[in-house]
């Protein structure tokens, strides 16, 4: 197999075949998909790309994404451990099987922070799969147990 990967941040020609991830991420994750998301990922990736409040990164092979990991940033007011109050949110983390295991998600997540840290983050969250938990607990991440969501019915 050629390893030849082209690691780069995506931008807006890269949506459809981000749109084709996320997918597949939501999928593998033992979603159903109770109806086609395709126009509202398509809206959030362009607009989250081009006012670069989400930023991905990629893994590209012979012109093919077959990988991401993507920040969605957000603010919230700053407190004593987090005193610019900007938060990042791990994302849009996939890998095609074939190519999983090779170290690509790890490198693109290490991208990932390293674009935070240049807007001054200094709170990453991540909500992991049970895949990604590896990944984030070999990484340095730690388990919070104090975080609750509440589901608004629509």
């Amino acid at each position: 197999m050629n390893n030849n990967f082209e690691f780069r941040e995506a931008v807006a020609t890269d949506i459809p075949e981000l749109i084709e991830l996320r997918q597949k991420q939501l999928t593998d994750e033992g979603t159903v998909a109770p109806f086609d998301i395709s126009k509202e990922l398509y809206d959030y990736f362009h607009s989250s790309i081009s006012d670069k409040s989400f930023i991905c990164q990629v893994a590209v092979l012979n012109d093919k994404i077959i990988s991401s990991c993507g920040i969605a940033f957000g603010r919230k007011p700053p407190y004593y451990q987090n005193t610019s109050g900007i938060i990042g949110e791990i994302c849009n983390v996939f890998t095609e099987r074939e190519f999983r295991r090779l170290g690509i998600a790890k490198k693109l997540l290490q991208r990932v922070i390293d674009k935070a840290k240049e807007r001054g983050v200094t709170a990453i969250r991540v909500s992991a799969s049970e895949v990604g938990k590896e990944l984030y607990k070999d990484f340095g991440f730690s388990k919070a147990e104090n975080f609750y969501i509440f589901k608004i019915e629509t």
